[in-house]
Parts: structure tokens; sequence; C-alpha cells
């Protein structure tokens, strides 16, 4: 098993591809959208079947919905792995912590994997900024079971007195949260809007380009 440094050496770009390409990077993402059976993990491999699958639709408000759409219409990979742990647009604490030992919350991922092994994943939370969600989720990704690799790509947030002098984001209560691994953790600041008025999370658009990367050039050594 290679060792992926992903948290120093992923970069963002765009794909002008028409055709998806396929990945052996696992793109799993965790959050809220309107449908679905929660802390189950859902194979998309378009946006119908988001609208089949979940009753979501792209531009619906909730926070899977902006990793659907980086996915298949900008990075235009053919898969990604959506488990849904809240069927509200607003932010709940709770619900993405769930419980460890019912795998629950993003806890859902590491019984995924357990069930789908695999030796690449980059797993987001789109828009999720919450230090104990991170450091959570940051958990998951850090114990793999010696069996998986995985690699948390996360939004930080966007308050105008996290930026220093140099214009370059630092939240105290990621930066001070000492679970985070930059070896297993990269951050993305900013969101992207697009030419249809959608506001798309930093990080689900980066960890959407990061598995596009790997189709076409493969993972990083």
């Amino acid at each position: 098993m290679s060792t992926e440094n992903y948290g120093s050496y992923g970069e963002l770009g765009k794909s002008q591809a028409t055709t998806p390409v396929s990945t052996d990077t696992v793109l799993i993402g965790v959050g809220a959208c309107s449908g679905g059976v929660l802390n189950k993990a859902y194979v998309l491999t378009s946006v119908a079947d988001y609208a089949t699958q979940l009753d979501g639709a792209v531009d619906d408000g909730f926070n899977l919905s902006e990793l659907v759409f980086a996915a298949f219409q900008l990075a235009n990979i053919n898969k990604v792995i959506l488990i849904p742990v809240s069927h509200t647009k607003a932010f709940t604490q709770a619900d993405y912590l769930g419980n460890a030992g019912l795998y629950t919350g993003v806890y859902a991922i590491a019984s995924y994997l357990r069930n789908n092994p695999s030796t690449v994943n980059l797993v987001v939370a789109p828009g999720v900024t919450d230090s104990a969600v991170l450091a959570a989720l940051n958990g998951v990704c850090l114990k793999a079971d010696g069996h998986w690799q995985s690699y948390m790509i996360y939004d930080l947030p966007e308050n105008a007195d996290q930026i220093n002098a140099s214009n370059i984001a630092i939240p105290a209560d990621i930066v001070e949260d000492k679970q985070l691994s930059s070896d297993h953790a990269r951050a993305v600041w900013g969101h992207i809007k697009t030419s249809g008025g959608y506001i798309i999370s930093g990080a689900a658009v980066q960890a959407c380009i990061m598995a596009r990367t790997d189709a076409d050039y493969g993972d990083p050594e």
C-alpha cells in the first residue's frame, strides 16, 4: 500500500472532460440531504442517482448537494459515496458526532469502509467547520484499522476576524485542535460560486478535483 500525502500535495484544478472518468480513489461525503436512510451509505454515479435514491437536487440547499454538483458537474468523476446524517439544512452538531459504538454520524464512514475496504479514501463534510465534528472525522481517518487510509478535506470558517494580515485564514478553534493531522487533513478556505449562482463548499470542490486528478495521473506517492 502506498503512502499518500494529500495533506501536503493535493492541488486544485478544473476538469474539462465531458465523459465521467473512473477513479480508484473512494470519495465519501457525510452531511445532510432531503431523503434516504440516515447513517446509510449510498453509492451514486450521477445527479439523477441523487434524485432517485436521496430525493436530492443540486440546488436544494443541502450540503451533500454541493458535493454532488462538484463531483458530477465540475470534476466529472464517475462515483461518490454519500452518507446522510441529517435531513435538515441547519447544522446540528449531535447529528454529525453520532455514536461511535452504533456507527452513526461520522462513524458511519468506518462501518462502510469495513464492509467495502479501499486503500485510498477522501472524506469530506461540505461546509462543516465545527471543531468537535472535524476532530471526530479526523479520528475516523486516522484510525483506519490498519487496512485503509483516509484523508479529510475540510472547510475553514470565513469570518473576517479569523484572517490575518497576510490574508491567510487561521481559525483558532481549528488550529489549536491538536487532534488534526497535517498528513491526514487538508484545509480549504473559501467557496466556489458557479455560473448558475450555486455556492459550493471549497472542500467539496477540492476533494472532487483530487479524486479526478488521481484518475488522470495516479495517487500521490
